[in-house]
């Protein structure tokens, strides 16, 4: 270990004023009766340190990589939150409103996570930096403000506080005169809403019957993910704890009782709070409140006695019950202590065998029409409890939701966009066919998010995996549900296979191998409805292992799985040596289009430990096969996959084309009822939700449903409806369009996507499940293949209703409409006449402008501008092809 490693974990003294040591008790005191323990409890970290320190590196290290401000520095005074000062507008004079009060100190994580990651720290070295850095932070800069609150509340001016060191925050239940003065406070950085949250419900009732039956053997989510292949390899998830943050888990169930870690290991003997946490009923032993949190739970590690249902049945489980409990609303708050909890169960931050290597969530921020949108707020520096535990090293997972087909309708945090690992989302496909293709599911949220940094858009989710009719525990038995709730465990226990393979990968590591080794579904690359594809927990065992070797091969921007015809294709290759040197110019590109040999292409250096290798042009017919090597000083050679060149990696030719679009900029006379009408918005409306824009998305015009304002009550289903489109040869169809659509949820009011061949019956492609809110314009994309693909005539339509008698929203505007479809279409050289076919026709053109020089040739089959025997020769040699 270094020296600065060493620093940052030693325990150093120094001097509390008194002001700080009243604040300590505070905190303390908070701590153990929220934990409802008495005076003989093991002491906590913060019980541990004795009255008097020095300032530790940790604690220098601020949220802005400088040390803290000194007691004459006057830091910038507290910004309350957008969202918090309209509900402070919207409360009655003295109404006590939840609040988080963030600390404007806060640990600079990453900067500490960059320096753990130089020296390659091991998980409990992580652990302990990152859990002492926290907690010392919260002792040294806490202590004023505690002191305050404990006056306040002495004064009868707030009615209760909690103080949390995972965060360096403090919740305050206050009015907002209180919280006007708590803002003022120059040891205040920002203050938050308490947000409620919420389970991300299954999109409908269970449907897998009385017992939830469906036959022996693994699940088909598990045969699609190559779940069992992994068992066959040996790894189970042995040794690994895993944990979930839900409704509760039925700690009786076959599938899952040997398994928790309550249980099955004798140091939690008389802790049973180190593996349960309950701070709503203060129960010791696991027990469900409700169905989903058992569900969830069995898909990552249920198993024998119990039926397969879980991806890593050799792991074992820890829970915290905070979510949707008994009839109060739990709050963001709730999930902070969770976390608090689960970075450090036993509360000694040397010891990381209690601590989980992932935890899988599926809620999010309340969506109901009493809280705010769902997408708000979004601050980084509102979800540092999220990467303190990354840094400590748990992989966080978030569902996405259930609120798609749309973009930008992600759950709040599942959003977060700080970059491709904060905060890692999981949509939902249709795998109970274990084969691919493997649909994406219509409730399944998407991007993109505006959850960064800057606001820019970016890509979510980051993966996907099975989601409907999932077949799991719930209590008395088994059952099946669809949801991104039940995607995400799916990830949660491929994190436990990958840790198992590779215990000490980071959690950006652990992440890049779910990425890297997706299989690729919908659009080339990274997409808004899969994000990087779907989850292969095979190949992703596979690159951990060769990661623990000396040299490994990853590809940091995915590989190509459409090649554009006709075109070469760039990949660029990391390439990284543990204890070894890599043999220079050793790296290949292996391919073949078809045939028996593979040929090969180096690597092209590009700086550092980044190469990049040149994928050559293929053709519509070829059936591309790839792999990639590099050696080693100790491993020698290495391949990715590992088990190149028996296994490979594939492409298909081809590209996404747009084969129909119309803009709306004038009125393409399709069919409409009622209050349907073409014109321009007028930004009327906006009784709930947003009202209507006042203009396209590019143009003035649009179709929407009442351009005036919102849509009336009692109102039965009314279409808009285009003309015939051919799709002819078409496959692999998507619409896309963009909307901006209010409606309230859908046990109220409707709005639908409706896809027909025929012009009479038709097919339900989208619809709202949940409110819809639009104050932006926002893209969606449809895959119509089932109906549309090869059908000469296709009809588009969009309902809206029927309506209740309830609250009213802006209904439809819709603006540029497009179908595209993925189609393979290259130039054969010699087709002079682009029939696609090279005969007599193409010769007689070149016969009949033989000798044509300067560059305006018809004949000029090799691009040279003139048209002379080297055309002769191109053109023969293609004589025939794409013909009849």
């Amino acid at each position: 270990m270094s020296d600065t490693t060493r620093t940052l974990i030693a325990k150093r003294t120094w001097h509390y004023g008194l002001v700080a040591v009243v604040g300590l008790v505070c905190l303390t005191a908070a701590l153990q009766a929220v934990r409802g323990q008495d005076a003989s409890r093991k002491p906590d970290a913060l019980d541990q340190a004795a009255p008097v320190r020095v300032q530790s590196a940790a604690h220098a290290l601020t949220a802005t990589g400088q040390k803290a401000a000194s007691a004459k520095e006057e830091p910038a005074a507290a910004a309350i939150d957008p969202d918090l000062e309209r509900i402070l507008a919207e409360t009655p004079v003295g109404q006590p409103v939840s609040v988080l009060v963030f600390l404007s100190e806060q640990v600079n994580l990453d900067a500490i996570t960059d320096q753990m990651d130089a020296q390659r720290v091991t998980l409990r070295e992580r652990h302990e930096t990152v859990v002492r850095a926290l907690q010392e932070t919260a002792a040294a800069t806490q202590g004023n403000l505690l002191a305050h609150l404990n006056a306040l509340q002495q004064d009868g001016r707030i009615e209760e506080f909690q103080p949390f060191w995972v965060a360096n925050c403090t919740r305050v239940d206050a009015t907002k005169d209180v919280i006007g003065e708590l803002a003022a406070r120059p040891d205040v950085g920002m203050i938050y809403f308490n947000y409620p949250i919420e389970t991300i419900e299954p999109v409908a009732e269970p449907t897998g019957g009385p017992d939830g039956t469906r036959g022996g053997g693994p699940e088909p989510g598990l045969i699609a993910v190559r779940a069992p292949e992994v068992w066959a390899m040996g790894y189970t998830g042995e040794g690994i704890l895993v944990a979930t943050l839900d409704t509760g888990v039925d700690g009786n169930h076959p599938a899952l009782a040997s398994r928790w870690r309550g249980v099955a290991d004798p140091r939690y003997d008389g802790h049973p709070e180190w593996a349960w946490f309950d701070p709503v009923t203060y129960t010791t032993f696991p027990q469900a409140f409700g169905s989903h949190g058992t569900h969830t739970m069995g898909s990552v590690c249920g198993g024998a006695p119990g039926d397969q249902i879980g991806v890593a049945p050799g792991a074992q489980w820890i829970h915290a019950a905070v979510i949707d409990r008994v009839s109060l609303w739990q709050t963001v708050q709730d999930a902070i202590l969770a976390f608090q909890w689960m970075i450090d169960p036993d509360e000694d931050p040397s010891t990381n065998w209690d601590v989980p290597a992932v935890c899988s969530n599926s809620w999010g921020i309340g969506s109901w029409h009493n809280v705010p949108p769902f997408n708000s707020p979004c601050d980084p520096s509102f979800w540092g409890y999220l990467d303190a535990c990354e840094a400590a090293g748990i992989v966080i997972l978030f569902s996405a939701g259930n609120e798609g087909s749309g973009g930008d309708t992600l759950r709040r945090p599942a959003d977060r966009a700080t970059d491709e690992y904060r905060t890692s989302a999981v949509g939902a496909v249709d795998a109970q066919n274990p084969d691919p293709p493997w649909p994406i599911a219509g409730f399944s949220s998407r991007g993109p998010s505006y959850c960064t940094p800057g606001g820019e858009a970016a890509i979510k989710p980051e993966l996907a995996a099975p989601g409907v009719n999932v077949r799991s525990s719930v209590p008395g038995g088994y059952d099946s549900y669809s949801g991104t709730s039940m995607a995400s465990p799916h990830v949660n226990g491929a994190v436990a296979l990958v840790r198992q393979a590779c215990p000490d990968l980071t959690v950006q590591e652990v992440l890049q191998i779910l990425y890297d080794t997706a299989h690729d579904q919908g659009p080339n690359g990274n997409d808004n409805d899969y994000g990087f594809g779907m989850l292969d927990v095979y190949e992703a065992v596979q690159l951990a292992q060769s990661m623990c070797s000396g040299l490994w091969i990853s590809f940091p921007n995915g590989l190509p799985h459409i090649l554009t015809p006709g075109e070469p294709t760039l990949i660029d290759v990391k390439i990284t040596a543990n204890d070894e040197d890599y043999v220079e110019d050793s790296g290949m590109l292996h391919y073949r289009y078809s045939g028996d040999t593979f040929w090969t292409v180096p690597f092209v250096p590009l700086g550092g430990d980044m190469y990049q290798a040149t994928l050559p042009a293929a053709h519509c017919d070829d059936t591309p096969e790839f792999y990639f090597s590099a050696e080693g000083t100790e491993s020698g050679v290495v391949y990715m996959p590992p088990d190149a060149p028996d296994e490979t990696y594939t492409a298909t030719v081809g590209e996404f084309i747009t084969t129909f679009a119309e803009n709306l900029d004038t009125d393409p006379g399709w069919t409409t009822q009622s209050q349907w009408a073409f014109g321009q918005p007028t930004g009327g409306g906006g009784e709930h939700g947003g009202p209507d824009p006042t203009s396209g998305h590019t143009g003035s015009n649009v179709y929407g449903y009442n351009l005036q304002g919102d849509y009336p009550n009692y109102m039965p289903e009314y279409h808009l409806t285009s003309t015939a489109i051919d799709c002819t040869e078409l496959y692999n169809v998507h619409l896309k369009f963009w909307r901006w659509l209010g409606v309230e949820q859908a046990i109220y009011d409707h709005a639908y996507v409706r896809v027909s061949n025929n012009g009479t019956n038709w097919t339900t492609v989208w619809q709202n499940t949940g409110e819809v809110a639009d104050y932006d314009w926002v893209q969606m994309d449809v895959d119509i293949s089932d109906v549309a693909a090869d059908q000469p005539t296709v009809y588009l339509r969009w309902t809206m209703g029927t309506t209740d008698v309830g609250w009213r929203y802006c209904g439809w505007n819709i603006d540029d409409v497009r179908l595209v479809a993925f189609v393979c279409e290259e130039e054969i050289p010699g087709d002079l006449n682009g029939d696609g076919c090279v005969n007599q026709e193409d010769l007689g053109i070149l016969l009949a402008d033989w000798d044509c020089t300067g560059g305006d040739c018809p004949g000029d089959c090799d691009g040279d501008g003139d048209t002379d025997h080297a055309d002769l020769g191109i053109l023969l040699a293609h004589w025939g092809e794409g013909c009849p």
